[in-house]
């Protein structure tokens, strides 16, 4: 986006606690993150890519019509997204879909996991698997709960091409 590194660590360094999180709208999303700037811009992406792919999947609102926003939280740690997640997230999980919000963190270790390739592909086979639980529930109320997973957990080895084309049924 033409931001130089400087300005990114400076802001970064403003937006690190979750009240003062980075913030931006999508078309049909609310990025809400703490992780720094490149997670913020490159959810949005990510996440109006994977729009796309839902509606083709689950053949919905194929005529582009925006879906209902949700929010996406980011959170920069496991422990933030624990103590400071909407419900609060059950110990065991890595993201959840709470009906207005998909949540989930930055996993991994060392000095600088927001900036790790394994973290981010983490985080984002969390909430690819995540967000598909929107669009089953948008579907209809006949989905079995063990298909409702089945389906989400089928996005988890979702891949974004460069060319922001998107291949699904990949291994997770």
């Amino acid at each position: 986006a033409g931001a130089d590194p400087e300005w990114v660590a400076a802001e970064d360094a403003k937006h690190a606690a979750w009240k003062e999180a980075w913030s931006a709208d999508t078309g049909n999303y609310r990025i809400v993150t703490n992780a720094g700037y490149l997670v913020l811009k490159t959810a949005g992406i990510a996440m109006e890519q994977m729009n796309l792919a839902y509606r083709r999947f689950f053949r919905y609102k194929l005529d582009g019509d925006p879906t209902p926003r949700i929010n996406v939280h980011i959170f920069k740690t496991r422990d933030e997204y624990l103590t400071l997640g909407q419900g609060p997230p059950v110990k065991w999980s890595g993201g959840h879909f709470t009906g207005d919000a998909v949540e989930t963190y930055v996993a991994g270790g060392g000095k600088d996991p927001v900036r790790s390739t394994d973290s981010i592909r983490s985080m984002y086979e969390t909430l690819f698997h995540e967000a598909a639980h929107q669009f089953v529930s948008l579907t209809g109320d006949g989905v079995p709960g063990w298909l409702n997973e089945a389906y989400a957990s089928f996005f988890e080895g979702t891949v974004i091409l460069s060319n922001g084309s998107v291949r699904w049924n990949q291994v997770n």
